[in-house]
């Protein structure tokens, strides 16, 4: 990109907060944003850790580790309604959605057999709503109790799929279902907490 220079948090010399990379612009199968460190947070020996999101967030990352084990870059992952890979991956089929109904149809081609050996050097503290209406409860808390090492699982008394929101902006502590792994901390200050255990 013209006007770049070697810090990504500068460009023609003005600190910026995001840098943004379109699809085509680099290498990467996708486009992304960076979201770079304010100035008063920059670091002394200038390593950072990277936290990064990604939509679909819930299945994707546990599909990454799955695929890559101890090779993949993850120190711990916060996977949000997915559905742990232990069932067929769903999708839409075109007459429901028309239809403006909610029912999924299977997709075979899709499915994922979810090895949780993968995991064991990777922290997983998994949240969903009890009453997910696109996969079941079961699945996730099935797939994350399964993880050897550090695996919690949050579930909120509540119906939908987003459950993400209430995680994000931290508005789900102290409404969780007590049955289950408590909502006791930061989310961003356990992600940051956590190294690869091997």
């Amino acid at each position: 990109m013209a006007g770049r220079s070697n810090n990504p948090g500068l460009r023609d010399g003005v600190f910026v907060e995001h840098s943004a990379y379109c699809l085509g612009t680099t290498d990467s199968p996708y486009g992304y944003l960076i979201h770079n460190p304010d100035e008063a947070s920059l670091s002394r020996d200038g390593k950072y850790p990277l936290l990064v999101f990604f939509h679909g967030g819930g299945n994707g990352i546990l599909h990454y580790v799955n695929s890559y084990g101890s090779e993949s870059y993850a120190a711990a992952l916060l996977p949000i309604s997915s559905n742990g890979l232990e069932a067929e991956n769903k999708r839409y089929s075109l007459t429901t959605v028309q239809n403006g109904g909610s029912d999924f149809e299977t997709s075979p081609k899709r499915s994922s057999i979810f090895d949780a050996m993968q995991f064991k050097e990777t922290a997983v503290w998994g949240f969903i709503n009890e009453a997910e209406n696109y996969i079941g409860l079961s699945e996730e808390v099935r797939a994350i109790n399964a993880i050897n090492g550090i695996s919690k699982i949050t579930v909120y008394p509540k119906p939908g799929h987003d459950a993400w929101t209430r995680t994000y902006n931290m508005k789900g502590q102290g409404v969780e279902r007590k049955d289950f792994d408590p909502f006791d901390q930061n989310i961003y200050e356990w992600l940051l907490e956590q190294r690869k255990q091997g």
